[in-house]
């Protein structure tokens, strides 16, 4: 189930993204604002709601066959089932981005020695792009999506004051997320830019 919401949470991301930037805006300011309330709000929705509304049993409130679940109130197995996937899916939230930061700065600078030739002895301004724009797209650093990171950080911090009191195993992996949110930043400012 966690990796099922964390798949979700990727995918909702990437469309909203796509969406907003069709739609199009007058202004950038105003479409990363776009972009990253409806990343956030899309993420928040999927991550601490979703998962609170398919475990919930208001058939007391709503006749029929949805929210019909064995949770009427938080209990001990609630928090066995449903706070056990998600506290692993903030938990996973700490190490996906540096593990997708590592892969894409493998290949980046894999593709990176191709260009130049496989020799040690080669010079280090050597590349085989015929055209400039081809040789700045593969140098240069990768583009920058700060709005993705701001969700991500809303989403953490929403999610952990909605379910914290609960769970209060909550706050020090927000507290690792930011951390590690804090680190690849200075990673990719100083290294990636």
């Amino acid at each position: 189930m966690t990796m099922f919401v964390l798949v979700i949470n990727t995918a909702l991301k990437l469309v909203t993204i796509r969406l907003i930037k069709w739609i199009g805006y007058d202004t950038w300011s105003e479409m990363f604002t776009k972009i990253t309330n409806a990343t956030f709000i899309a993420l928040f929705f999927n991550t601490g709601i979703v998962i609170l509304l398919v475990n919930a049993n208001l058939s007391e409130v709503s006749p029929g066959y949805f929210f019909n679940s064995g949770f009427a109130d938080y209990t001990p197995i609630w928090y066995t089932q449903v706070g056990t996937a998600l506290t692993t899916t903030l938990l996973y939230n700490v190490f996906i981005p540096p593990v997708s930061q590592l892969a894409t700065s493998t290949i980046t600078s894999l593709t990176r020695k191709l260009d130049q030739g496989l020799s040690p002895n080669t010079n280090r301004y050597s590349t085989k792009c015929t055209q400039p724009a081809a040789y700045i797209d593969l140098y240069s650093g990768a583009e920058y999506l700060f709005f993705v990171k701001y969700s991500s950080a809303f989403n953490v911090t929403f999610v952990t004051m909605m379910y914290g009191a609960g769970m209060p195993i909550l706050f020090p992996i927000a507290a690792l997320n930011y951390i590690s949110m804090w680190l690849l930043e200075r990673y990719n400012i100083a290294y990636n830019s």
